[in-house]
């Protein structure tokens, strides 16, 4: 029955607008938020009334896992959630209402006090799970600084891995974050590794002269390799013309050269500056997307309608909404 519902749904929506389906999308969203705020009201009842013992569960995580059928992650926050939640209604109710996540509510969820939550609770509302544990640390400073996870480690977990910990500063947070920018790394916490060994190749080939002094001899090598090999185009013995030598036939396609989509790189630095290097696509209301990656300069009279290089006629988009402006321009490819 759930599966037919499920495939009626999926066809409904396959037959709506763009805007009634993104209509739809915030209100099933709104929904899901206070089904989420329901059930944590529910366990917190639960566990007020020790009722999961009637179920021949030990604890209220025990009932989440083995009757709801939570995984042990999600049983755990939920859990950790309901446990503040009754110490603490307020949580309840910014939960409810979509100002903060389940996530966030987890992270406030052991560091709420009487005395904190006035100023921290609204602190967190609309933050991301990330963002929170900034606002919680620059509050309650001491609790992350006790935390056994800020004592630099170095722990090997095979002969060629290793798992490396340690507490950064927040200028150091933001360099690293804008080398991931520059180097096209759309995600610095899930491709930390990936970051740390561009960062370090580049470092090297820019520092290190034992690296620089074997790069240099393996290019003379290839260089003296390519001089003693005989050309087998050219017999030994006879002068090679060099093409560019040659004088140029002026004719009138060279005299009138066609436009180049080239855009020069003083008005792109310009452009992207201008911008903040960031995507400049805006919503309807306003809200403007956060790419800082895979950024293009785009035409907003476009280059194939006789759009200029103009800094006037140029903004910045990332790639998604440049492919989305040209689809709605040209239509699909």
């Amino acid at each position: 029955m759930e599966n037919m519902r499920i495939s009626q749904l999926t066809a409904s929506l396959a037959n709506l607008d763009d805007m009634a389906l993104w209509l739809q999308t915030k209100a099933a969203a709104e929904q899901e938020k206070q089904c989420c705020a329901a059930v944590i009201a529910h366990i917190a009842e639960l566990k007020k009334r020790k009722l999961f013992l009637l179920y021949a569960c030990k604890s209220i995580f025990d009932y989440c896992c083995t009757v709801l059928g939570y995984s042990e992650s999600k049983s755990y926050l939920r859990c950790q959630v309901a446990g503040a939640c009754i110490r603490h209604p307020e949580l309840l109710e910014d939960l409810a209402a979509g100002a903060i996540s389940l996530c966030v509510a987890g992270k406030l969820a052991s560091r709420l006090s009487e005395e904190n939550k006035e100023q921290l609770l609204p602190a967190c509302h609309g933050k991301t799970k990330h963002q929170a544990e900034v606002i919680i640390a620059a509050h309650l400073p001491e609790s992350v600084k006790d935390s056994p996870a800020n004592k630099p480690e170095l722990v090997p977990l095979s002969a060629d891995e290793y798992v490396l910990r340690l507490p950064i500063t927040k200028n150091l947070l933001a360099k690293l974050q804008r080398c991931a920018e520059v180097l096209g790394i759309a995600s610095m916490k899930a491709q930390l590794p990936e970051l740390l060994e561009k960062i370090a190749t580049i470092t090297l080939a820019a520092k290190d002269p034992e690296l620089k002094a074997t790069q240099q001899a393996a290019r003379k090598k290839s260089g003296a390799r390519k001089l003693a090999a005989p050309s087998l185009a050219t017999p030994v013995g006879s002068r090679s013309e060099d093409p560019s030598s040659r004088p140029r036939e002026v004719t009138s396609s060279t005299q009138d050269s066609p436009r180049t989509r080239n855009i020069p790189a003083a008005t792109r630095r310009e452009v992207l500056r201008r911008a903040g290097y960031q995507c400049q696509f805006v919503t309807s209301e306003g809200q403007r997307c956060s790419q800082r990656t895979f950024l293009q300069v785009d035409h907003l009279q476009a280059f194939a309608k006789n759009g200029s290089h103009e800094s006037a006629n140029l903004q910045i988009l990332c790639q998604q909404h440049n492919n989305l402006k040209g689809a709605q321009e040209f239509g699909s490819v």
